[in-house]
């Protein structure tokens, strides 16, 4: 817990790979939080995939459930299957407090744009049969009344049309927006993680958008 406080993320070895292992790992820590994905689930490639992290393709980085009110506050990856002889499958971490409070220097008058105008993020599907479809606004860094950064809301897949903005705010938003997804996905601030069996991390939904 003290590393996920300091640096926001987690790595646990030896995990036994049986299914069950996560949840007796989570409640040592927390209760399970439901989610429109239940408590617990895989994620695998699949032919069909109704969901990006079901399918090959690369992620964007990304809190994931950013489009919740109230998301969870931390999240677990449990690797049950490791094939040693598959090219790629890394998963890319970004410290979104880091690069948020970077940006606050380089640019501060983009910085105060993004932590008063709210984006909108929404989730619409169908998942196994039903139809969801979230939608809520809220800007992209959360600050405190000490303006300390609190949370980092970033998830390009998961962004909708902008709701009840002026022409001016609409112009300032997306100037600072192309300037903060450059930092993002600038490679000085990328750490490269690869999963392998018995490997669990966790890491603070509100602070490290992954890819």
């Amino acid at each position: 817990m003290k590393y996920l406080a300091e640096y926001g993320l987690c790595i646990v070895k030896n995990v036994p790979n049986r299914e069950n292992m996560i949840r007796n790992l989570v409640e040592l820590i927390a209760p399970l939080e439901k989610t429109i994905y239940g408590e617990i689930f895989d994620v695998r490639v699949d032919v069909n995939p109704v969901n990006l992290a079901y399918s090959a393709a690369q992620l964007e980085f990304h809190n994931d459930l950013v489009y919740y009110e109230s998301p969870p506050g931390i999240q677990f990856l449990h690797c049950l299957k490791f094939d040693e002889s598959v090219i790629g499958g890394e998963t890319l971490f970004v410290d979104g407090f880091q690069v948020a409070e970077k940006f606050r220097r380089e640019h501060p008058r983009l910085f105060d744009v993004l932590t008063k105008i709210p984006a909108s993020f929404q989730k619409i599907h169908n998942h196994q049969g039903r139809k969801i479809f979230i939608q809520h606004s809220k800007p992209h860094i959360v600050l405190n009344h000490r303006q300390k950064i609190i949370g980092v809301n970033w998830g390009p897949a998961n962004e909708g049309p902008l709701r009840n903005l002026t022409e001016e705010e609409v112009r300032a938003y997306y100037e600072a927006y192309l300037e903060f997804y450059k930092a993002v996905n600038d490679e000085a601030n990328i750490v490269i993680l690869i999963l392998k069996l018995k490997v669990t991390n966790f890491n603070n939904f509100s602070r490290l958008p992954l890819d």
